[in-house]
């Protein structure tokens, strides 16, 4: 894991279940100190494959509401312990948490009791809240008519997609914001009418392209800003876009020979050290908006001062060791 030259390290540990060395640095240890906690006993890579432990994202299993014996997906296989209830049941008032309520035994150890609490009371099989025509999907928001998708918001017409927020018309991609009529798209902001582009902002009408910055009409392009109707990296007239785009859609083995000779020009390509946008004093990767974030990846929004965390969107400060947080204060 990387150290920030400013930090110091203050300790050596090793991994109770691995055996592998790690170090907490001071920074570190304030953190620990603010939240009462001691520092782990477990390595950084532990610690995340514990916390993703308790989160599903990708798989979907058929199985019954514990309660209404109605054909349901969840992401909880059938045979869980604990009960699993209809997301729209779970988000309603036909049942109580305060009936599971229990007085704690201070006799017994806290995590044997927390987890004789887990077994009883009833999970929602799949997160989804205020989304129409979404019943097919895991962690969504807001949506309407999505289908196969995982951890998205405020977005139209998404299948088979990941991580997608305000957006409509979406198929096959991860990490779209703002965008619309994107097909098998990585990471790109605020685009329309894009095909098979990664790490694209504010760009449309383009094909087979990488590091983009506004712009429009481009094929197979690469670390391009402010440019219209580029083939292969060089200038051409509308016409010849128009004909090579129509020569691109004509079959499937045209679009598939272009796209492998897409990826041979992707790698050869220069690329950043970092895909920072206005991040201050940060380490790790896809930050926007961020100051004093350390090994901290995906993360855009106001978020200031946290450690270790991975998918974080909103108000986000002073946390630690955490996925997916949103608007956390």
């Amino acid at each position: 894991m990387y150290i920030s030259p400013n930090e110091t390290i203050i300790e050596k540990k090793k991994c109770r279940l691995t055996g592998e060395e790690f170090v907490v640095t001071d920074a570190d240890m304030l953190f620990y100190e603010k939240f009462g906690i001691p520092s782990p006993t477990l390595c950084p890579r532990e610690l995340w494959r514990n916390l993703f432990g308790f989160r599903n994202e990708w798989n979907l299993f058929p199985r019954t509401c514990s309660k209404t014996g109605q054909n349901i997906l969840s992401c909880y296989r059938p045979d869980t312990i604990f009960p699993v209830y209809n997301h729209k049941l779970w988000w309603s008032d036909d049942w109580s948490g305060f009936d599971y309520g229990r007085d704690f035994d201070f006799s017994r150890p806290y995590f044997e009791q927390y987890k004789s609490l887990q077994d009883v009371v009833p999970r929602v099989g799949t997160t989804i809240f205020s989304s129409e025509n979404c019943d097919y999907n895991s962690h969504a928001r807001y949506a309407k008519n999505c289908y196969l998708s995982s951890l998205f918001a405020k977005t139209e017409e998404a299948y088979y997609s990941y991580w997608v927020t305000e957006s409509r018309n979406i198929y096959d991609s991860a990490m779209c914001n703002v965008c619309e009529n994107v097909f098998n798209c990585v990471d790109v902001m605020r685009c329309s009418r894009c095909f098979e582009c990664q790490d694209c902002r504010d760009s449309s009408d383009c094909y087979f392209s990488y590091q983009l910055r506004n712009c429009q009409n481009c094929i197979a392009c690469t670390c391009l800003a402010g440019k219209q109707y580029y083939i292969y990296n060089k200038p051409s007239t509308k016409e010849e876009y128009e004909k090579t785009l129509l020569l691109l859609q004509s079959s499937q083995e045209i679009w598939s020979k272009a796209k492998s000779v897409f990826e041979k020009i992707r790698t050869d390509s220069p690329r950043p050290w970092s895909q920072f946008i206005s991040a201050e004093n940060s380490t790790g990767e896809y930050l926007k908006n961020c100051r004093d974030c350390f090994d901290c990846f995906d993360g855009t929004g106001v978020c200031e001062n946290n450690r270790h965390l991975i998918s974080f969107v909103g108000i986000v400060k002073d946390c630690l060791w955490s996925y997916s947080v949103t608007g956390f204060k």
